[in-house]
């Protein structure tokens, strides 16, 4: 009974720790705002009627990884003042605490603190803003052994909306199933992606 509760209290954890770095952690990535994937008719629908797109990638044992599209109604730079805006995403964070950052540059370093009620994780993870279209960070301490992942925003519909793409790897390597937490990323990162749309269009819309 109590492996089992331990077990439970564990799977909460690690999923408080996936959703900081779905919002948290980027890799680089390499391409051109204006070029957007190849994508066919029936997922620009998709993209369209408001849902996410979502594909699992290919990986080496023991990690995973997830490419996610989804498309935004609002200029890209409206997409990427939101990402430079590191306390309106610290309000948007559940149980997230002492969280502070520092820029030198284009290069920012941000710590957090999950108060995951079972114990606490700290994070620290370094951003780099390539360029008006392309973040890259790596997790530089935490829980997880190996979190990477890219935000690339492409311009489309003449520039009036932003396709935005992320990507995410995880090496998780803390003694729970490599399946389990990617079965909860592929839960959490849709939800992720279409929270941030709205805090976007609402900051639009506010201005």
């Amino acid at each position: 009974m109590k492996d089992k509760i331990r077990n439970s209290y564990s799977g909460i954890f690690t999923v408080g720790i996936v959703l900081f770095c779905l919002l948290f952690t980027s890799i680089l990535y390499a391409g051109k705002c204006d070029t957007p994937p190849p994508l066919d008719a029936d997922q620009w629908k998709k993209l369209r009627n408001g849902d996410v797109l979502l594909k699992k990638l290919k990986t080496k044992k023991d990690t995973f990884a997830y490419l996610a599209h989804i498309l935004i109604p609002t200029e890209p730079k409206h997409v990427m003042a939101y990402l430079h805006d590191f306390d309106e995403i610290r309000r948007n964070t559940p149980n997230l605490e002492k969280f502070t950052y520092s820029c030198d540059g284009d290069v920012c370093r941000l710590t957090g603190n999950l108060d995951m009620k079972v114990r606490d994780a700290t994070n620290t993870v370094e951003y780099h803003f390539v360029n008006e279209c392309l973040v890259t960070t790596k997790l530089l301490k935490g829980e997880l052994s190996d979190v990477t992942a890219h935000y690339k925003l492409f311009s489309v519909d003449d520039g009036a909306s932003t396709l935005l793409e992320r990507k995410i790897y995880m090496h998780p390597d803390v003694g729970i199933p490599v399946w389990m937490i990617s079965k909860g990323t592929k839960k959490s990162l849709p939800k992720v992606l279409k929270n941030m749309r709205t805090r976007v269009l609402k900051r639009t819309d506010a201005k």
